[in-house]
């Protein structure tokens, strides 16, 4: 522990339960590291004992030496959340906090071996990959702060023994004992005749995790080689072409989603999700295919995968409400046009697709959805097509499209939103002295403005 711990440099916070593991790894830490050690106790508030924690541990931080901070929660689990999921990330941003506030180089916590072993046999039980397997990383980093475990390699029976030693003082969480908690069942009833049965159990346990760990970093390393293969730029956002993951083999299609959906931010996929993402958006027939996950939607169009993480595109998925009208420019930056989602700006451009500032001052202009049937010049000098086939060029999906404005000037398509203005010579252009001016849609949301910038 004290190499583990010379190589960080500068002040340190320990996760203060007032529990036997924690007491001893703060009495440890602060024996060794005096002026450097801070404590920090979280006050979950579940149960009615934790206001003599709190007392407990400003106790004995007091007798140590050690500058204590009491961190307090005052949300609580939503329905169906798993107590024991919640309380772990809510006490992690605590502890995160409050190294940042003091500005401390890592936190430590007093994770041991039996807890590894625990983890380990939890994790199998519910068919975990690689990633989970790994159980418990003796250091890692979390929203940007160092977590270490300096315990990680010491069995519960040794620091048992030096709490005895050092006449160390502990509290006993009473939830410790409930058996219907998982961790609590092994810790009771399956790893002491274990442990009984094979003594070198946890002494070689970290050396297989070893081995797990260096397989898991090389298909890592592979997926994100594989990822970077398969990315189809999109305004900067993340898309996938399924054209490069189907190319693939089966395995490392799923390694590569999964590196996909973390660089995205979100939560990784139990392995059923996984196989049906790669079922909806992979393997999929048809130009469509969405799935939830992690409060994001994952969605396909054709041949390339994207992932909207503020709701846009599901809202963009519901049919809208039939829109028509007319708007009139009288020379501001943007016009609303009511019944979509976003406005029309009016730039200053000059060169193809441009018309007459002058010409456009005050013209009526009427806005609708787009037919199948009307027709815009993309070019000039190109043939007019219809809006539907410059729209699957394009890659637009159809469902979007009844949230694209298209705007005409008479009864001829003057502007169309995701594919531009039309290119015809029939529209006035601005002459010397004059600005020319181009239309263009701004939607209101991120993942439609990928879609629909002309």
């Amino acid at each position: 522990m004290a190499a583990a711990l010379a190589a960080v440099p500068g002040r340190l916070l320990v996760a203060y339960s007032g529990g036997i593991d924690s007491t001893v790894l703060l009495h440890r830490v602060a024996a060794g590291r005096p002026r450097e050690v801070f404590a920090c106790h979280v006050h979950h508030g579940l149960q009615p004992a934790a206001d003599d924690f709190v007392d407990h541990c400003t106790r004995v931080a007091r007798v140590l030496g050690v500058p204590l901070a009491i961190e307090r929660i005052g949300e609580r689990p939503s329905r169906g959340d798993s107590v024991e999921a919640w309380a772990r990330r809510a006490r992690y941003r605590c502890l995160i906090a409050e190294a940042r506030r003091i500005g401390a180089k890592a936190v430590l916590t007093a994770h041991h071996a039996d807890d590894q072993l625990e983890t380990f046999l939890m994790r199998l039980a519910r068919g975990a990959g690689l990633a989970g397997l790994a159980a418990i990383q003796p250091e890692m980093e979390f929203e940007g702060m160092r977590m270490l475990r300096p315990l990680l390699g010491v069995e519960r029976a040794a620091i048992e023994r030096y709490a005895l030693t050092h006449g160390l003082l502990w509290i006993d969480d009473p939830t410790n004992s409930d058996s219907r908690i998982t961790r609590n069942a092994l810790r009771t009833t399956a790893t002491p005749p274990l442990k009984q049965a094979l003594p070198s159990l946890i002494t070689h346990l970290e050396s297989t995790l070893d081995h797990l760990r260096s397989a898991r970093d090389l298909i890592d390393e592979v997926a994100l080689a594989d990822l970077r293969d398969c990315v189809a730029g999109l305004h900067g956002s993340i898309a996938l072409d399924r054209h490069r993951v189907v190319a693939l083999s089966p395995a490392r299609r799923g390694f590569v989603l999964r590196a996909w959906i973390n660089a995205s931010g979100l939560r990784p996929p139990a392995q059923a999700r996984l196989a049906e993402i790669e079922r909806q958006l992979v393997d999929g027939e048809g130009p469509n295919g969405f799935i939830e996950h992690d409060g994001a939607l994952l969605w396909r169009y054709r041949d390339l995968i994207r992932i909207d993480r503020d709701g846009s595109v599901g809202l963009l998925a519901e049919p809208p409400e039939p829109a028509s009208g007319e708007v009139v420019w009288r020379g501001e930056e943007a016009i609303e046009v009511p019944g979509f989602r976003g406005r029309l700006a009016v730039v200053i451009a000059d060169g193809p697709g441009t018309v007459s500032s002058r010409w456009l001052h005050e013209r009526r202009l009427r806005f609708d959805r787009p037919s199948s049937t009307s027709r815009l010049r993309p070019q000039p000098g190109a043939m007019s097509r219809t809006l539907k086939n410059l729209y699957q060029e394009r890659g637009i999906p159809a469902w979007l499209r009844p949230h694209l404005p298209v705007v005409r000037a008479g009864v001829s398509v003057l502007y169309a939103a995701g594919l531009g203005m039309d290119a015809s010579d029939r529209w006035p252009r601005a002459t010397d002295g004059e600005a020319g001016v181009q239309l263009r849609w701004c939607p209101a949301d991120a993942v439609a403005a990928d879609l629909a910038q002309a």
